[in-house]
């Protein structure tokens, strides 16, 4: 018998800080390197997670996919990333992680640079090898991040990327989506903030070679219908009501941001704290076009009923093996698309 965790990799995250400004030049560390198998399939699945994930939540997390997945017929690698958001692991009273979203977004996009220098790494070691991803909710932030830097440098170290729950805006990958009248709604009561989301991520495709597939679910809890005893805790909530982020010091004149009055130059500080981005979450809404391949797009209510319950924003990781069957058979068939 072995621990389930000694069967993949792990890798962290490191050289992140609050600091604002700031240095993005995030690194990696590696841990428990799985020995080279000649009888595995010359495939990597990296996993990235998303917000509030303390070391418990991330260990059973990555040990349930890795499982769901092999148990799906996967023998190839499985690598889990750790990234230093927030959670309760960081506060004496659990309750204030939930006040974080922004300071972990910010985060997020300091991360990316680590997880673009890792991919690089991990393909120096398995150049043979297939390189795909799979980034839960706010681990679409990082994710996104580390595909502008691969884009920039002129790399596609990725082949297929799946963006499960994805909770940035849709602006950001389509710059046509239709705005939100929640979210122009918002705008149109203050002064308005900076519309940064949109189309950062420039022509991202070139930096994958394959497909970018977004699996959503219109009702989920996270992203869009989140409510606890009358008070919206969705990321939509997040962005009307914490744009910009005056508890922090933010504030803007509709087309800069500022924090304590001075000038906010980088858009990575500019869009967790000021920018109220005007479209949908991507992973709360269909047809996302720009550069993911609608064609490839998963409905995750009619592939596994995934609804409004506040559990199913992470259903993959919490619901039983006979239930998640369809959605890692479609998980795997995404990301290895028959030939």
């Amino acid at each position: 018998m072995r621990d389930v965790k000694d069967l993949f990799e792990h890798v962290l995250i490191t050289n992140i800080t609050d600091a604002t400004p700031a240095s993005f030049a995030s690194a990696f560390q590696e841990s428990n390197l799985v020995d080279n198998d000649p009888t595995e399939d010359k495939k990597i699945i990296a996993y990235v997670h998303g917000w509030r994930m303390g070391e418990w939540d991330y260990k059973s997390f990555s040990e349930t996919m890795f499982k769901r997945l092999y148990w799906q017929g996967y023998r190839g690698r499985f690598v889990s990333i750790r990234w230093p958001t927030l959670s309760k692991d960081d506060y004496f009273l659990p309750i204030n992680d939930f006040l974080t979203y922004n300071r972990s977004e910010f985060r997020a996009f300091k991360s990316g640079q680590g997880v673009s220098i890792y991919f690089n790494h991990l393909k120096q070691r398995f150049p043979d090898y297939s390189l795909n991803v799979a980034s839960h909710s706010m681990g679409g932030i990082v994710m996104m991040e580390a595909l502008k830097r691969d884009l920039g440098l002129g790399r596609a170290n990725v082949d297929n990327y799946v963006i499960m729950q994805g909770a940035l805006p849709a602006h950001c990958y389509d710059t046509n989506y239709p705005n939100y009248n929640l979210l122009v709604e918002a705008e149109q009561r203050s002064t308005g903030t900076p519309d940064t989301y949109r189309g950062y991520l420039g022509a991202v495709s070139q930096a994958v070679n394959g497909k970018i597939v977004d699996f959503y679910n219109t009702n989920d809890f996270a992203l869009a219908t989140g409510n606890l005893q009358g008070y919206g805790v969705s990321w939509e909530n997040n962005q009307i009501d914490y744009k910009p982020d005056t508890g922090l010091g933010y504030t803007t004149d509709g087309t800069n941001g500022f924090k304590n009055s001075v000038l906010v130059t980088d858009k990575r500080e500019i869009m967790p704290f000021v920018a109220r981005p005007l479209s949908k979450a991507v992973g709360a809404g269909p047809d996302v076009g720009g550069m993911i391949f609608i064609t490839g797009q998963v409905d995750l209510t009619a592939l596994n009923n995934f609804r409004g319950d506040k559990s199913e924003h992470s259903a993959e990781f919490n619901y039983n093996i006979q239930r998640l069957w369809p959605f890692y058979h479609s998980l795997l068939s995404t990301l290895f698309p028959p030939q």
